[in-house]
């Protein structure tokens, strides 16, 4: 009988000739060897119900049970040889969960995975020692493409016109291959482009810092590993991840507006940008856009009354009543005029009658 390492080996060798992005084979593994440490390394192939529901049952968020289930399944799938979406027995209690229970466990909280302007400056001038890593950020954050999609490119796939725009070629997508024309001013990326130790064909834009891949693709993992040690540095948000520059230019795309107040990207310009299918736009614009939240905010500011204490419903009481007592002062005060007025009448009017006499 194979061993565990084994048939995790046959899976993502099975999964890799499916043409399956290395990102994904990572996660593939790491699910099934999470799998393995849980059990104490029990045969994959004595895994049973009871053993899948206490292990998805030991992750923490919604997001996280539901895509190790995924993983569970294809891969039980094929070590079972079911037919093609046919669940294996062990995984077939699993229910995925709807979209609107998947918001619903979403963190409320959507600005602690936001990088604001102060700390993409930061993030740039820290790392400004280093081109390479100054125009890896800033292409993660103009691109809004995801880690693995820069690490795979070629010096091929910029392409800079007189204007010193820039329009990258992501090749190999998780999702969707595609051309993205760049916002803002890319000077760190025709920086690093310019500055090249090899400037040919088939040269990975990003080489690896490590001697032993000298001239080949940096992988993902050492991007989230410059930025950890870079947080430890500056004065960032802890909760930040490279993940998270995605994020923020999804977040700025869906909440940009013209002068006239219109949303200036539509989900078919955010789809192309992003590499993602007009499904998952829908879904990411409830995930990402602001500004419902902060036209509330600003109706609740501007029109509606801030929350009362005992305190300040007594103050505005007392202040009520002082007015009243001076509009009643002054109501008093007219009719005494009226009064003296209509004696002062009454005088001039008997004058002038004894004169008349």
């Amino acid at each position: 009988m194979e061993t565990n390492e084994e048939l995790i080996k046959n899976f993502i060798e099975y999964r890799k000739a499916n043409s399956w992005v290395e990102s994904t084979l990572k996660n593939d593994k790491y699910a099934l060897i999470r799998l393995c440490k849980f059990t104490n390394n029990k045969p994959l192939r004595k895994i049973n119900e009871n053993d899948t529901i206490a292990f998805i049952n030991s992750l923490n968020k919604l997001g996280t049970k539901s895509e190790n289930a995924q993983k569970l399944i294809l891969f039980f799938r094929w070590l079972h040889k079911n037919k093609r979406k046919e669940r294996p027995k062990n995984m077939e209690w699993f229910e995925f969960p709807s979209k609107d229970k998947m918001i619903k466990h979403s963190d409320p909280d959507k600005q602690k995975h936001l990088i604001t302007d102060e700390e993409y400056k930061k993030i740039i001038q820290f790392s400004m020692r280093n081109p390479k890593w100054s125009a890896i950020y800033e292409m993660l954050y103009l691109s809004g493409a995801r880690p693995d999609e820069i690490a795979k490119m070629n010096y091929e796939d910029i392409n800079i016109n007189e204007k010193g725009e820039v329009t990258i070629t992501i090749n190999h997508s998780k999702k969707i291959p595609r051309q993205v024309f760049l916002m803002g001013n890319p000077e760190q990326i025709i920086r690093w482009y310019n500055q090249h130790p090899i400037k040919e064909k088939n040269t990975p834009l990003f080489p690896s810092d490590n001697n032993k891949r000298y001239m080949q693709h940096m992988i993902d993992g050492a991007i989230r590993t410059n930025f950890r040690r870079m947080q430890k540095q500056i004065d960032i948000k802890k909760t930040l991840n490279p993940k998270d520059f995605r994020k923020i230019r999804a977040t700025i795309m869906f909440n940009q507006r013209s002068k006239d107040g219109g949303l200036i990207f539509d989900d078919d310009h955010i789809g192309s940008y992003m590499g993602w299918k007009p499904s998952t736009v829908s879904q990411r614009r409830q995930e990402y856009n602001l500004n419902g939240f902060e036209e509330l905010k600003n109706l609740i500011r501007d029109f509606i009354p801030k929350s009362e204490t005992f305190d300040t419903i007594k103050q505005e009481r007392d202040l009520l009543q002082k007015k009243q007592n001076e509009i009643d002062e002054l109501k008093k005060t007219q009719e005494e005029l009226k009064e003296q007025m209509k004696k002062f009448e009454n005088y001039v009017s008997k004058l002038l009658s004894e004169r008349e006499e």
